[in-house]
């Protein structure tokens, strides 16, 4: 019999109410009954619309309270989780998503996360079984211990509750624990304020509101970022006026070309792939914005990181160094038309290394290239072809 066919025989009704395993979940139920009434009832509980809860972290280095992420439910239906600037994830119930500084990357499976959104919904929700431990002490204290089965989602934890208030006081599975050490009033409901760990370390504190009217959008797969396209046009055409062939290019995916062992850079940094990543999405995007992006042709555009690393103090703090290459190909040739580099450098104290900000500069930086590029590989092209016929003629 396998794990999950085991919780299936658990939800089923029991034939015999009169069975221990029928007084077991009864006492877990009533336990779950009263946590709901010391909540603020179970009709307040169900009035409930949706929920936020901005979350704040222990930074037990500084000893200050630091921003965290905000995550928004709306009634077993909608998730979302703003992480940090500009990165986020969630669902409408019906399509999972995840946003990385504007690009939408693979997302997680976040239907969880949506139906099992409050405590009704964790303890009373479809597909939740629920069974009486025993009394325990956990950390010095007697807590009444359950076991919930969630089978719709295949999910097994213990939680525990304080026999004096009926409050939620703890839960987890294997090593994961979480403890509510503080509960504070919203809108007639008492929901968690300060969670810690097993041990009851505090490791976070939460501003929940609730029934703010959450509209349906803030769910919904959010438009990826784009460039206005006069602008975009401006950067590359700037240098190419007087000639004759319009600037086409296919773009070539960003990359990292491999790092050298060198006494020079005895740093070297691999880039992450939601660095490459976010490089190539946005240099796409403005190609496309600005016009110049070719599905076919014989031009190509290519840019690479080809030397990424750290400097060694001083200066102090260290700064991060990369070099990024820009190439100008065309099919048939053995070597690039035109090539050219640039240098950016940042402290290492920037978190995240990489953004939106930087990604957008080295990108605008790889237009303005090819701009000043392109008329000098047309006049290599036409050197070559001159050179040919004149070829072609003395034969």
């Amino acid at each position: 019999m396998t794990e999950l066919q085991r919780w299936r025989l658990h939800s089923l009704p029991l034939a015999d109410t009169t069975s221990e395993a029928a007084a077991s979940r009864r006492r877990a139920e009533d336990i779950v009954d009263r946590a709901i009434e010391a909540m603020g009832g179970l009709d307040r509980l169900l009035a409930v619309r949706d929920m936020s809860v901005s979350v704040e972290t222990w930074n037990s280095r500084s000893y200050v309270w630091a921003p965290g992420p905000t995550r928004y439910y709306r009634r077993g239906t909608g998730f979302r989780e703003d992480l940090q600037r500009g990165i986020s994830q969630g669902t409408d119930g019906r399509l999972n998503w995840r946003i990385r500084y504007g690009v939408l990357r693979p997302p997680p499976d976040l239907r969880q996360q949506a139906e099992r959104w409050d405590f009704l919904s964790r303890f009373r929700g479809d597909g939740i079984v629920v069974d009486y431990v025993g009394t325990r002490l956990i950390r010095r204290e007697r807590r009444e211990v359950i076991r919930v089965l969630d089978v719709k989602y295949g999910d097994e934890y213990l939680a525990w509750f304080d026999p004096d208030s009926g409050l939620l006081v703890g839960q987890g599975e294997g090593r994961r624990h979480v403890s509510y050490l503080e509960y504070q009033k919203v809108a007639g409901v008492l929901v968690p304020r300060l969670i810690g760990s097993e041990a009851g370390i505090p490791r976070e504190r939460w501003t929940v509101s609730i029934d703010q009217g959450l509209p349906a959008d803030l769910f919904a797969v959010p438009p990826e970022r784009s460039w206005e396209p006069e602008h975009m046009s401006r950067i590359v055409n700037e240098h190419v006026a007087r000639v004759s062939e319009p600037v086409r290019v296919r773009w070539k995916a960003f990359y990292q070309a491999p790092q050298p062992m060198a006494p020079d850079t005895p740093n070297a940094i691999l880039a992450t792939a939601e660095t490459t990543d976010l490089v190539e999405a946005y240099t796409r995007r403005k190609l496309e914005s600005a016009g110049v992006l070719a599905r076919e042709g014989p031009w190509h555009l290519e840019a690479y990181i080809d030397r990424y690393y750290q400097t060694i103090p001083p200066p102090s703090p260290p700064w991060r160094q990369v070099e990024i290459v820009v190439i100008l190909w065309k099919e048939g040739d053995t070597q690039a038309r035109w090539s050219d580099r640039f240098v950016r450098r940042w402290p290492v104290t920037r978190r995240p290394a990489v953004d939106d900000v930087m990604a957008d500069a080295w990108t605008s930086e790889i237009l303005t290239r090819l701009a000043r590029g392109w008329p000098q590989a047309l006049k290599l092209q036409s050197g070559a072809d001159s050179s040919r016929s004149s070829s072609s003629s003395s034969r």
